[in-house]
């Protein structure tokens, strides 16, 4: 089975060379802090070495239309905004990217074992003994192509009972007219994208994200933020990496020129 992994942030780009300071840590917090955030970023890169050979010349990424955006605050990011799904009565379309695993699997010891590399380089997993596919930011969720996989498959049937009620869904949703974006079986809650480069793909994992927010920002406050933190790597490389939001060319406006010419057009 052909297995991918759909990216809407850091996880295509960080590495122990691309690491947010520590801001707002009190110096006794600061070491281990930065030691961390050194170490999941060198997994990070090694994973995606691994799982896809991103550096060689070979590597492969599609490009795919999903609802994302702007609407997580996080620690991690100098408290600028971060990528989170988003099911609103009008999607409002961005763009992600898929990688496709350099291995398929064949039964759900497979699958599993791919979700775990993938909660490990989220950071959902810290411990070697214990690799937990959800946490109360965040989950690994899965979709499935309805034209390879049938709704009786051994393999996603043991899937929805593993994550049956894991996850208070309701979390995963901003607005309270907004769907989650997330189903209570561990599935994305988007429909299978008609694109042609998807078509042989039995399944792609993912991580939704929690948005810890009552109401969506403006281009303005997204920009502000990264104004009044000096932070503007996430958005510089998400951009970079071809992961895009429909507010992105307003965010745009409001940054620096020194930050506009770090862009690619």
């Amino acid at each position: 089975m052909k297995i991918g992994v759909i990216i809407i942030g850091s996880l295509f780009w960080e590495s122990e060379d691309t690491l947010s300071s520590g801001k707002g840590k009190q110096l006794s917090e600061l070491e281990d802090w930065q030691d961390y955030l050194f170490k999941q970023g060198k997994y990070r890169r090694e994973w995606r070495d691994k799982s896809f050979k991103k550096e060689n010349a070979n590597f492969k990424k599609i490009s795919i239309d999903l609802p994302i955006r702007y609407a997580k605050i996080s620690s991690s990011r100098r408290s600028t905004y971060t990528m989170v799904y988003s099911k609103q009565e009008d999607n409002i379309i961005g763009k992600a990217i898929v990688l496709v695993y350099l291995y398929n699997i064949n039964d759900f010891d497979g699958l599993c074992s791919l979700a775990k590399e993938l909660s490990k380089a989220e950071g959902i997993a810290k411990q070697e003994k214990e690799i937990p596919l959800t946490k109360n930011w965040g989950t690994i969720v899965l979709q499935y192509n309805p034209k390879k996989i049938e709704s009786n498959n051994p393999i996603l049937l043991r899937w929805k009972q593993i994550f049956k009620d894991k996850n208070n869904i309701n979390s995963f949703k901003i607005l309270l007219t907004d769907e989650s974006s997330i189903t209570n079986e561990g599935l994305l809650n988007f429909d299978w994208l008609n694109n042609d480069e998807l078509s042989d793909f039995d399944f792609l994992l993912t991580t939704s994200i929690v948005p810890c927010i009552s109401e969506y920002p403006s281009s303005k406050e997204i920009a502000d933020k990264m104004l009044t933190n000096q932070y503007f790597d996430y958005f510089i490389e998400n951009y970079n990496s071809g992961i895009r939001t429909f507010q992105d060319d307003e965010i745009i406006e409001f940054l620096p020129l020194k930050i506009k010419n770090k862009l690619k057009k």
